[in-house]
Parts: C-alpha cells; sequence; structure tokens
C-alpha cells in the first residue's frame, strides 16, 4: 500500500487527544490525565495499577448506559460486578462485619467518597483529523 493512501487512513476518524479523569475509581482527589495525542496508544502496569478503571471510564463515555459492562478484562460473567456507582463513590473493599462470637455477619463495602459530597468528572477529547 502506497505511504499516502496508509497514512490518509491512518487520519480518518475520531482519535482521542486526551482523557480526565476526577474521582473515579481509585483515581481520588485530582485530575489525572492521560495524553495520547491521537495515536496509539498501549496501557500497561501491574494488577491493581487501575488499567480497567481507565477502560470501564472510557467507556461510559462511550457506550450508553443500557448497554455498558464494566471490568470485561476480568472474565467476570455478573453484570453488575462493578458499578458506575461504585467507580463515582471509590468502592475499593469489604469490610467483614463479626458478632461477639466472631462469626461473620456479612460485609460492607468501602467507600474512598460520601454519597452527598462528590462530584465526579470525566472528560474526553476527541479529533478528527480528516477535517481541515
Amino acid at each position: 500500500m502506497p505511504y499516502e493512501l496508509f497514512d490518509a487512513e491512518m487520519k480518518a476518524g475520531f482519535h482521542l487527544e486526551f482523557f480526565q479523569m476526577l474521582n473515579w475509581g481509585l483515581f481520588d482527589g485530582r485530575v489525572y490525565t492521560l495524553d495520547a495525542d491521537s495515536k496509539s496508544t498501549l496501557l500497561t502496569g501491574e494488577n491493581g495499577s487501575g488499567k480497567t478503571t481507565l477502560v470501564d471510564a472510557l467507556t461510559t463515555l462511550l457506550v450508553p448506559a443500557t448497554l455498558r459492562f464494566y471490568n470485561q478484562s476480568s472474565g467476570s460473567t455478573k453484570k453488575k460486578d462493578r458499578s458506575e456507582e461504585s467507580y463515582v463513590l471509590g468502592a475499593y473493599g469489604n469490610l467483614q462485619a463479626q458478632d461477639a462470637v466472631g462469626s461473620s455477619t456479612g460485609a460492607s463495602t468501602q467507600y474512598l467518597r460520601k454519597k452527598d459530597d462528590v462530584i465526579s468528572i470525566l472528560n474526553g477529547c476527541f479529533y478528527d483529523q480528516s477535517t481541515p
């Protein structure tokens, strides 16, 4: 394929310039920015470093709520394993409650942020390079 044709095909359509998150999942207290610069971007990192959280944030912007399925990389078959609310509130684990004799009485989810005092922002800037 001639270089000019390949280059034109690479510029067709919308590309992600940058993506920003504030208070989404464990990304807490400040704006986190991914600068994709309209190029291919590879997410790498250790387990638990936030790769899926970032992908789920992008999914929230691009996929209607009725079709959204979070945490797809986990192989979970439960569609409600994670939710928009759990990301906004910053769910990070469960606290096991015990009675006086040490038997478990259930678990409650722990959150970084409170429902009545939370602002969460997802901001994606997309650019169509084929438009002059």
